[in-house]
């Protein structure tokens, strides 16, 4: 029995260093029976199997790494995956790794989509499916447009009509009921996969089979608003069935158990992979933003009535409303949501709630409320970066206004210093250098460089022992705008 428990990644960093590949191979394989998604295993083992010339399997070992750590896309293990790489192209394959690598059995796995009047994008989302998955079923809800003649050109492709009761959770519960695959991967009709990850969906499959508690997969929802994207991993989207998992509510609809609190009872395990799912659906190009706005905040209401204790449909529907211009409303919401989930048990959402209040108090100015939001993202969870820039994004604006504040004092200065009769000497060197240095300082603090250079130059030999120090701001100044002028790269001409 070893003494002190040692993390096996620890362990295997250390074999690593040593060059023990049988100790590296050993523990990465204890790692990844327990956990297929283990990307710190699978990075160590694949860097094991680089250095003994093994490019083959090195190659793959890297991938699945890629595959479960979607935020490490940049990563130093990521970027040998290239093509022609001659390290990893020498077709060495390791034996006993091999096995480690290969799928007991490969699940089969449906896409259903529940769609209303999609004409427009249906067919580049069943396009997008073909090979991907074995079966395809769309739900449609009451389409009077082109959407269910255009779903039924796909080979292969069901559809199945269901009446639209103003409950999104029935319609996907009802295509649940009306597939065989072992899996299944919901997919919006506004959505399209990624050509290049289409094999990732039977892969993420095949490895997280045999996994307990049951695995949820959140691929990365690509969202595209005009030339700008932003990217979404908050939605559960691939599962297997075996786990009786159903979903609830009427909007933003979430997974539960068939039985049971959806909080505390549901036993499951969360899972980000790198497949890309891109999204249109909220460009405005594409739809109504405020038709579609009205409909979610009128469903989320309905939800807020039936469940009011839920801070889901609270943190959701001040989202909404905040989205549709209502910040006072939208605000007071997510203060609602934010009290409530602090007392209910097992609710996970409570970073994107303070998230969203932080959003809303810095559209309002309000700096103090944001910062005191920003520390309690930091209480709920010191690991979560955004906490800190949220915490910088509001000293800053609040550092803006203390500098505003201060221009402001040091124009009553000067509107007040001749006029001043009272018995307390003035500092002469306040009036005759101090006040228009400090000027200075607070030009250069907000950008104003061209100005601060020429108030820096007007007081150089004006402020006793000041010299040396105002002389280092206009070299910085005159420095900074030769960068800005004569940068490195220049950018090119597009």
């Amino acid at each position: 029995m070893r003494g002190p428990m040692v993390p096996l990644h620890e362990e295997m960093r250390r074999a690593l260093e040593e060059k023990d590949w049988i100790k590296v191979e050993r523990l990465g394989f204890k790692a990844l029976r327990a956990d297929p998604a283990d990307t710190t295993a699978w990075e160590i083992l694949g860097e094991a199997l680089l250095r003994q010339g093994y490019g083959t399997s090195a190659r793959k070992a890297f991938r699945r790494a890629y595959l479960f750590h979607p935020q490490k896309q940049l990563a130093r293990w990521n970027a040998p995956a290239e093509e022609g790489d001659p390290i990893l192209d020498n077709g060495r394959s390791h034996p006993i790794v091999e096995q480690l690598l290969a799928w007991p059995r490969v699940p089969t796995v449906a896409a259903v989509i529940v769609a209303k009047n999609e004409s427009r994008s249906i067919g580049r989302c069943l396009e997008s499916l073909k090979g991907a998955v074995d079966e395809i079923l769309v739900v449609d809800t009451g389409s009077t447009d082109d959407t269910v003649a255009v779903a039924e050109t796909f080979p292969g492709v069901r559809v199945l009509f269901y009446a639209w009761n103003d409950d999104f959770a029935a319609a996907r519960n009802f295509g649940l009921d009306n597939i065989a695959a072992d899996w299944v991967l919901w997919i919006d009709a506004d959505e399209w996969v990624h050509p290049d990850d289409k094999p990732l969906i039977r892969e993420a499959a095949a490895m997280l089979d045999a996994v307990t508690p049951t695995p949820v997969l959140h691929p990365m929802i690509i969202n595209r608003l005009g030339s700008t994207t932003s990217i979404a991993m908050n939605v559960p989207r691939l599962f297997p069935r075996r786990g009786d998992l159903r979903f609830h509510g009427r909007i933003h609809e979430q997974i539960a158990p068939v039985k049971g609190n959806r909080y505390t009872d549901l036993r499951t395990r969360d899972y980000l992979v790198t497949i890309r799912i891109l999204h249109d659906g909220y460009d405005p190009a594409n739809t109504d933003i405020r038709a579609k706005l009205q409909r979610n905040i009128r469903l989320l209401n309905q939800m807020v009535q039936e469940e009011p204790a839920d801070p889901t449909w609270l943190m959701y529907l001040g989202r909404e409303v905040l989205s549709a211009g209502d910040v006072k409303k939208g605000t007071s919401l997510l203060l609602a949501a934010e009290e409530r989930a602090k007392t209910t048990p097992g609710f996970g959402a409570l970073l994107e709630i303070q998230r969203l209040l932080v959003q809303a108090y810095l559209f309002q100015s309000a700096y103090d409320e944001a910062e005191r939001v920003a520390e309690r993202m930091q209480e709920t969870d010191p690991q979560f970066p955004d906490s800190h820039y949220y915490l910088a994004h509001v000293r800053v604006e609040k550092a803006k206004q203390l500098l505003q504040a201060a221009e402001e004092d040091l124009r009553r200065l000067r509107a007040q210093g001749d006029n001043y009769a009272g018995l307390v000497n003035l500092d002469a060197d306040i009036h005759a250098w101090k006040a228009d240095l400090l000027q200075a300082n607070i030009c250069g603090l907000t950008g104003r460089i061209a100005e601060a250079n020429a108030r820096y130059t007007d007081l150089y030999g004006q402020c006793p022992g000041y010299d040396e120090a105002i002389a280092q701001q206009i070299a910085l100044i005159h420095q900074q705008a030769r960068q800005i002028l004569q940068p490195d790269n220049p950018p090119q001409n597009r």
